[in-house]
Parts: C-alpha cells; sequence; structure tokens
C-alpha cells in the first residue's frame, strides 16, 4: 500500500494503529512517540506481567539496538520500531535458536507481499537490492531459571530519513520506500 505521505502528530499514529490492529483483535499493545528501546520498554512490560503478543510500537528510538549492541537509528516518523512480548510454551522452548531466523524469514515475507526481492544476512539482517533494509534482535526475560519471554524486537527503514549517513554504518543501508521509488505506508507495511 502506497500513500503520499505526511509527517502524522503522534495522535493521528495511535489513531492509525488502533484502525489497523482492532480488525486483527490485538488489543493488548503500546504505542510510544519516543522511546529509548522498544526492547527495553517490553523487557520491563514482561516482567510486569505483559500478555503473549503484547506489542511494544514507537514512533522514535534514542537507543535502539541490534545484535552486538550496534547502534539502530529510529528517526522520527521514517521507520518501524516494534518489539513483541511472547510467552513460550513447552513446544516453542525447544526452538528458541529459531527465532532469530523466524522473525527474519517474517519480514522477508512481509516485504515480498510488497513486491519486493528480500534475502536474509545471518543471522538477522534483512536485505533489500543487497544493502540491510531490517534488523530482528530478540531478547529473553528470565524468572529465576524459568524462561518467562521473549522479546522480538523488529526494525525496518521504511523511508530514506531512516537510513544513517554513510560515515555511521557498518554496512550499507536502505529503505523501502527506495527500493519501491515511492513513499510508503509504514503502519500499512507493519500489518
Amino acid at each position: 500500500m502506497t500513500v503520499d505521505m505526511e509527517k502524522n502528530t503522534h495522535l493521528d499514529d495511535e489513531r492509525i494503529l488502533k484502525r489497523l490492529l482492532e480488525p486483527l483483535d490485538w488489543h493488548d499493545w503500546q504505542y510510544y512517540p519516543v522511546v529509548g528501546s522498544t526492547n527495553n520498554i517490553a523487557l520491563e512490560w514482561a516482567k510486569a506481567g505483559a500478555p503473549d503478543w503484547g506489542l511494544v510500537i514507537a514512533d522514535q528510538q534514542s537507543a535502539g539496538r541490534g545484535r552486538g549492541n550496534r547502534r539502530w537509528v529510529t528517526n522520527p516518523g521514517s521507520a518501524l520500531a516494534i518489539s513483541l512480548v511472547i510467552r513460550p510454551s513447552a513446544q516453542e522452548l525447544e526452538m528458541l535458536p529459531r527465532f532469530t531466523a523466524l522473525a527474519a524469514l517474517g519480514l522477508v515475507n512481509t516485504l515480498e507481499a510488497f513486491g519486493l526481492l528480500a534475502e536474509i544476512k545471518w543471522p538477522n539482517d534483512v536485505l533489500l537490492d543487497g544493502k540491510k533494509a531490517a534488523g530482528v534482535l530478540v531478547e529473553t526475560e528470565w524468572q529465576e531459571n524459568d524462561l518467562a519471554a521473549l522479546v522480538i524486537g523488529l526494525g525496518v527503514n521504511v523511508l530514506p530519513e531512516s537510513v544513517p549517513p554513510v560515515e555511521q554504518l557498518r554496512y550499507p543501508a536502505i529503505s523501502v520506500a527506495e527500493v519501491m521509488g515511492m513513499a510508503v505506508d509504514r503502519w500499512a507495511l507493519m500489518v
């Protein structure tokens, strides 16, 4: 889905998200205009009893991170910054090592639904045109010796403003809009 993009106010963002998520019967979500990290918020929410499939969404992250604690830039109105709380079942516990790859595969499938050819750069990056367009960070919340929750963080460069300056990059990056040659509605990309 493409739209003529104008910067939405944060209230508009919340209304749009509510309209998109309600038909999916997704009621356990939190939206923040600015956070340090959606994963940090989701981990704290998990400690406090977040439900399975609790979703944290932010317009901007000031301290987003990827694997190896590398900085992940999320400029306002330009990217997707999402973290999902999962309370794994006994069966899912056996598949823990696969969650990062499964999340990356989910991103690839979503991008391909928009007509893009995406690929995974092992283990957690998603590439478009050979450049990084998205990343996955899976973290865990433990209660004593038991895994209480997984937090799956997803970051997607949607608009060109989401891509950091070249001198700040370890790996070439690109946005979905640059590959598509048009503006993309980031909220539609999310669902």
